[in-house]
């Protein structure tokens, strides 16, 4: 039940970016609106497939360039319909392309930007071919039916910008993408990403584990991606250039005060660049070039490692239950290890606070000098203001005093799903809660000195973990669930005084990783990461803007920040 009075919605960007799309004009079969999936289109529901591309097969010894998409099993695929994703003109079309796989189709995709992909639609029935090379066809268009290859039924998908005139081998020894092959159902995403109310710009994310590192002062983007820094072009998202390392990395930071990188890897290495040389290097057209470390430290922490830069200077990395301390110059200043895993940290004077998970409910402080247990008696989300510091527990809100290790409830809570939970200080001093538990999830803002000022129940209209992102005058909040649908990440704007939240930007991914979700400010624009999908530059005034004119309830009260 309930707790608190639901929170009013509103928002369809999807909608809206159909509506204004348009018909774009150019290339001979016509230019890409955007992309539809090959089966029970527009939006391929309560389907199998989706998630294998890339995936490596013993059976063949050789990674799969496509996806496998069916209706279930006992052959239940065959003799559906396949459709065209996108309008396009048909360069390959044989009913026994494959041969004993039977039938294949290949469209080339022009979009607006003159860029061009081709689609293909394997293991096709003979009998049930409706178009021809050379046609043009449009979105949603029917091609064909699924066929009876040497496997069950099923369709084989893809996405690729090479073999325009033949069926390929649907295998690839290595990684598929540098060969030319794309994730299928991130591109078909991406294409609707793009033309959602807002978007600067978005890019296809295929690799697992990418950070947010900092943002360059040029305004390009510094990440960890597919185990490597990069630098993205940050008016145009495209690739300036990966560094490789001997060895995979894991995690990263910036270090802004010092200028300096830190990086950890796959064998327990804790690196060092100088921003001045990330910097140096310019915008390379995609290149891959050596990572250069100023520095390189052996640790043997185990685990995987998070960086955190500490107010004095030098970097605490925490591996599992262990915490190491090392100097700005690469130096291993100490060593502890606390009762559970970091759980949140906060900045204080020359150290941080650091708070550990629920295995064991302690709060530390951590110096280039050593670490500290303050308590262990309670644990949560760690925020600050000009009251004093502040913890969301499981149940509560409390304030503490870290040198004397007390704690003061100021408003109890049922006990709550820390995981689930959001904290936030807002620039005039009040608090901003995201509360979860076996009842309900919440929204609840708290005045200065922890007293609650309103709350709403969010009922089961978000799905996933939220996080609380405080930019340019405005919250925001940000959820990615795990659920295979096309709108399992979604930015919703907090209209305070109305008590609502408007969905200002929605996605999703057929493969969604939504502990690789993230969100974070760049200038005057919010950069999206949508776990298992699109890296996507968002202008958050334009997209409410748009969202909000089409609302009469708003035309006359209300307008965008």
């Amino acid at each position: 039940t309930p707790t608190a009075n639901p929170i009013s919605f509103y928002g369809d960007p999807w909608a809206i970016a159909q509506q204004s799309a348009g018909i774009p004009r150019g290339a001979s079969c016509g230019l890409v609106d955007w992309l539809d999936f090959p089966l029970n289109p527009p939006d391929g529901g309560g389907l199998r497939g989706g998630s294998d591309f890339g995936v490596f097969r013993s059976r063949y010894g050789k990674y799969h360039a496509g996806e496998d998409w069916g209706f279930g099993g006992n052959g239940s695929s065959f003799g559906k319909p396949v459709y065209a994703i996108g309008t396009g003109l048909v360069t390959y079309a044989q009913p026994l392309g494959w041969g004993r796989d039977q039938g294949v189709i290949i469209v080339r995709h022009t979009f607006s930007d003159g860029s061009e992909i081709l689609s293909f639609y394997g293991h096709l029935d003979p009998p049930s071919f409706l178009v021809e090379a050379g046609d043009c066809i449009t979105r949603g268009q029917e091609l064909a039916a699924i066929g009876r290859p040497r496997s069950s039924p099923h369709l084989h998908f893809e996405i690729r910008t090479h073999l325009p005139w033949t069926p390929g081998p649907g295998y690839w020894e290595t990684d598929p993408i540098p060969e030319g092959w794309l994730p299928p159902s991130q591109i078909v995403m991406n294409s609707r990403d793009q033309i959602m109310p807002g978007v600067r710009w978005a890019q296809i994310m295929p690799y697992e584990g990418n950070q947010f590192v900092g943002t360059l002062p040029n305004g390009d983007i510094l990440l960890l991606e597919d185990g490597a820094l990069a630098s993205r072009n940050g008016q145009t998202g495209r690739l300036n250039f990966h560094l490789e390392s001997d060895n995979p990395l894991l995690a990263a930071t910036l270090d802004q005060a010092s200028s300096l990188i830190y990086l950890a890897d796959e064998d327990e290495q804790v690196l060092a660049l100088t921003l001045e040389s990330v910097v140096g290097i310019g915008r390379q057209d995609g290149a891959t070039l050596p990572l250069a470390p100023l520095w390189q430290t052996e640790l043997r922490y185990g685990g995987e490692p998070r960086l955190l830069v500490g107010p004095a200077g030098g970097l605490l990395l925490s591996a599992g239950r262990t915490l190491h301390y090392l100097s700005a110059d690469g130096q291993a200043l100490w060593q502890a290890t606390m009762g559970g895993q970091l759980l949140s940290w906060l900045p204080d004077g020359d150290g941080l606070l650091l708070a550990t998970d629920g295995v064991a409910d302690e709060l530390w402080r951590a110096t280039p000098g050593g670490a500290q247990q303050l308590t262990d008696q309670l644990t949560g989300l760690l925020n600050r203001n000009s009251q004093g510091n502040w913890l969301y527990g499981g149940d509560g809100l409390y304030q503490f005093q870290p040198a004397a290790g007390q704690l003061s409830a100021t408003y109890q809570l049922p006990d709550a799903y820390l995981s689930s939970g959001a904290f936030l200080t807002l620039p005039d001093d009040r608090l901003l809660i995201v509360h979860r538990d076996a009842r309900d999830r919440r929204l609840l803002m708290f005045n200065a000195d922890g007293s609650l000022l309103w709350q709403r129940s969010l009922t089961n209209d978000l799905q996933g973990e939220i996080q609380l992102h405080w930019h340019q005058g405005q919250v925001y909040l940000y959820a990615q669930g795990s659920n295979v649908s096309l709108d399992n990440a979604r930015l919703f704007w907090l209209d305070e005084a109305a008590r609502e939240l408007v969905l200002i930007f929605s996605g999703g991914s057929r493969t969604p990783l939504p502990q690789d979700s993230w969100i974070q400010s760049s200038g005057p624009d919010l950069l999206l990461h949508i776990g298992g999908g699109s890296l996507i530059l968002l202008d958050p005034t334009a997209a409410l803007t748009t969202i909000q004119a089409t609302d009469t309830r708003l035309m006359s009260t209300r307008t965008a920040p």
